[in-house]
């Protein structure tokens, strides 16, 4: 009796995952997160482009993960009893129809919407999870689940890699392309799963006491908060940092946009897939979970401490030009070219562009199209930035374009 007790075990420990069963689940993650990638490298800039400010792109981030936060629970748990094939269709059934939304937007109220639907079908995440873990035995699930997250990081690159490279056409065609990849997903679903069993009803009872049990305990409650926290900062973070990029950053004479973005985007998850296959495990053989933790959190605040001083440090190269200039013309001008009129829009530009717009303008002076008398100028020291940005936001009708010039 013993005996068969030691053979089950040894039979337990090299049970193969059942790499048949999960690959279309692995599929259907990695085509849902390159979707996912997809958007967020143009949301920012979509808003915008419909008139949102800085505070409704938040608003509307944190509404997409509110409704994530409620809907996981819920969608997990409608699993647990209904099946996880069926859940996972109907979730990103719903994905699919707010990629739509999204992509027909007319205001920022169907954006809203939109991305409160998306929120709700990414409960498909814990639905897929819940099914690796119906698939495979307790001795490699970890592998699975370790699988899946580097299938979400591999999908990520590449939807972010997609989004950078169709926003050249319209911030539209990205998500489509999601639409498209959402659609995909489904198909993968429909065709490629096989739902195991249903839970029973005294599973959901163990599953409810279980929550309550979890809630109960100190040290999971404080973890909990913890893991809000860290939310909550990301979110800000993640909202804002396209903003303040595209308002702080200028390349090639063109703000930061979706395709600079893309790229972060990438690069992040490459680092991410790294980090989980190679410098994770290296690292946990000389810290502790729980000092692991706090590293991790050291280096986040170190990233977010980098990011806000980037302007900063801006300027203070800046400073070794010792001045700006700021020259425009009178907003009643109308015979200047679109191409350099932009209202409200203050640049930093290094000396090859600005070259480039003085000979613009020369031409234009010197064929008349501007009356030179109404050319404003103004030379200010590097200290008297802040009133000048002041007066130019205090009376924008007096500038059609500033260039900052580095002198």
């Amino acid at each position: 009796m013993n005996t068969n007790v030691y053979e089950n075990t040894d039979s337990e420990t090299i049970t193969p995952l059942n790499k048949r069963r999960i690959l279309p689940v692995f599929l259907l993650v990695g085509l849902y997160a390159a979707s996912t990638a997809a958007v967020m490298s143009v949301l920012p800039f979509y808003i915008r482009e419909m008139g949102g400010s800085p505070l409704i792109i938040g608003i509307i981030i944190a509404t997409e993960a509110f409704s994530q936060f409620c809907a996981a629970p819920l969608i997990g748990h409608l699993s647990d009893r209904v099946g996880r094939k069926r859940i996972l269709i109907v979730t990103l059934a719903i994905a699919a129809i707010s990629l739509l939304l999204l992509a027909n937007a007319q205001c920022i109220l169907f954006i809203l919407l939109a991305r409160t639907l998306f929120g709700i079908s990414a409960g498909n995440l814990s639905a897929a999870a819940a099914y690796i873990a119906d698939c495979t035995h307790v001795r490699n699930r970890r592998q699975a689940i370790g699988i899946l997250t580097g299938c979400i990081g591999l999908g990520g690159i590449v939807g972010a890699g997609v989004s950078g490279w169709l926003s050249r056409i319209s911030l539209s065609a990205p998500i489509y392309a999601a639409f498209i990849l959402v659609l995909g997903s489904a198909l993968v679903a429909i065709w490629g799963l096989k739902d195991p069993s249903t839970t029973s009803r005294t599973t959901d009872k163990i599953a409810a006491f279980s929550a309550r049990a979890i809630l109960k305990m100190p040290v999971l409650r404080v973890l909990i908060i913890v893991m809000l926290c860290h939310f909550f900062a990301y979110g800000m973070y993640s909202s804002q940092l396209p903003v303040f990029l595209s308002d702080t950053f200028i390349w090639n004479g063109l703000p930061f946009g979706p395709k600079a973005l893309s790229y972060l985007l990438m690069a992040d998850g490459v680092i991410n897939i790294f980090v989980q296959l190679f410098l994770l495990g290296w690292v946990s053989q000389y810290f502790s979970e729980r000092k692991l933790i706090i590293l991790i959190f050291a280096l986040l605040c170190t990233g977010f401490l980098t990011a806000g001083s980037a302007i900063r440090n801006t300027l203070d190269l800046a400073s070794f030009a010792g001045r700006i200039s700021f020259t425009g013309w009178p907003k009643q001008e109308t015979s200047l070219p679109t191409n350099l009129i932009t209202y409200k829009e203050l640049d930093l530009r290094g000396s090859r562009t600005s070259a480039g717009e003085f000979d613009e303008a020369l031409r234009m002076l010197s064929t008349l199209e501007i009356n030179p008398q109404d050319v404003v100028s103004k030379v200010v020291n590097l200290d008297e930035i802040p009133d000048a940005v002041k007066e130019l936001d205090r009376y924008p009708e007096r500038y059609l374009k500033i260039n900052a010039v580095f002198h």
